[in-house]
């Protein structure tokens, strides 16, 4: 009898499993080891998961996925090909994706605070939607910073901006009285040449303590001894002159939340701390740029972030990712790096893509 051919035949040579299936050879014949999601001899068919969809193998990737036609991508949730929407198209065909460039109802657009210049290119702009008060003029300062600051003539106070007081900025001070930064005095008292200081009159009675009133002056009047102060400044409390912020009446909203201390130069000045420094005149206070000035930009910068003033938050500023990452455990991740969205575009058979454009 004639001898039984010890050649196997490679059943897998053609590679007839599709789909990313594997081939064993099985004797007489082979078996395909199909990914999850495919059935069959050949793994040709596709399951229930890619619903109505045609199946596809990326091998590439090596990942099976539901295939849709051109200008659509497939919902998992509804397990159907949808029509991609016109943002969507423009950046599958690489518009809107300039930098600090999004796409709204089909339009690319620059992101809030940004401006397209001649070039079509997305330059800052953080005054452009500031909104400031009538007072108020915007400032642009470092990277995602737009304050409000007063005009000039004004002082920042608790709730604005208000005109600046020429008699509480001038050095020297009008020892008594004071109108828009014009010295005078008080009855039984002359201007002397230096136009701030004010004397006693020949007729005027001097007191027997004389330094009691200090820094105003004492005069007798009636009998009585009588403290004159800088109206400016003090008040004439318990036989003395008291600056307001010991006296715990400066205008309402002078300072940030009302703080003040005293101060030999001005009398009394505003605290200012926290979110907000001395202005030029050393009495007034304005806000501080917190990135720059309160820490902010140390702070963001080891999150792998920039800073943008916020007068909101507690701090003053926050910190905040560049496009494409998103802040994860306290640092600014690439966002296709963050399991959560990994899983997201897997839910939609698709691959998360880092745009670094």
């Amino acid at each position: 009898p004639p001898m039984k051919s010890t050649t196997s035949t490679d059943w897998c040579n053609s590679n007839p499993c599709k789909y990313g299936g594997t081939c064993v050879n099985k004797g007489e014949d082979y078996k395909c080891i199909c990914l999850y999601g495919f059935i069959g001899k050949d793994c040709e068919t596709c399951t229930s998961k890619c619903g109505d969809a045609d199946c596809g193998y990326d091998y590439i990737v090596k990942e099976g996925y539901c295939r849709c036609e051109q200008n659509q991508r497939f919902d998992i949730a509804k397990k159907t090909c949808l029509k991609l929407d016109e943002c969507e198209q423009k950046f599958l065909n690489g518009e809107c994706l300039g930098v600090h460039e999004t796409c709204d109802k089909g339009k690319c657009k620059c992101e809030d605070n940004f401006s397209y210049n001649k070039d079509k290119t997305c330059i800052a702009d953080f005054c452009k939607n500031k909104v400031c008060k009538e007072k108020e003029i915007c400032k642009e300062s470092s990277y995602g910073n737009a304050m409000c600051v007063c005009k000039d003539g004004f002082h920042l106070t608790g709730k604005g901006c208000d005109e600046i007081d020429e008699c509480a900025i001038m050095i020297p001070k009008c020892t008594q009285k004071c109108n828009k930064g014009i010295c005078s005095c008080d009855e039984g008292f002359e201007l002397k040449s230096d136009n701030y200081t004010c004397q006693r009159e020949q007729a005027t009675l001097e007191c027997s303590n004389t330094k009691k009133c200090l820094p105003g002056m004492c005069r007798v009047l009636n009998g009585t001894e009588i403290c004159v102060c800088p109206e400016t400044t003090h008040v004439h409390i318990n036989s003395t002159c008291a600056d307001k912020c010991t006296a715990k009446i400066i205008p309402d909203g002078m300072c940030p939340e009302n703080k003040c201390k005293s101060d030999d130069r001005h009398g009394f000045v505003c605290i200012c701390d926290g979110k907000y420094k001395y202005a030029e005149d050393g009495i007034y206070c304005k806000r501080k740029n917190m990135c720059s000035e309160g820490g902010g930009n140390t702070e963001c910068t080891k999150r792998k972030a920039y800073c943008k003033e916020d007068l909101n938050e507690k701090k003053g500023y926050i910190c905040i990712c560049e496009k494409g990452f998103a802040l994860h455990q306290n640092t600014c991740t690439p966002a296709c790096d963050i399991k959560e969205n990994k899983e997201k575009c897997s839910q939609v058979s698709g691959v998360c893509a880092l745009d670094v454009n």
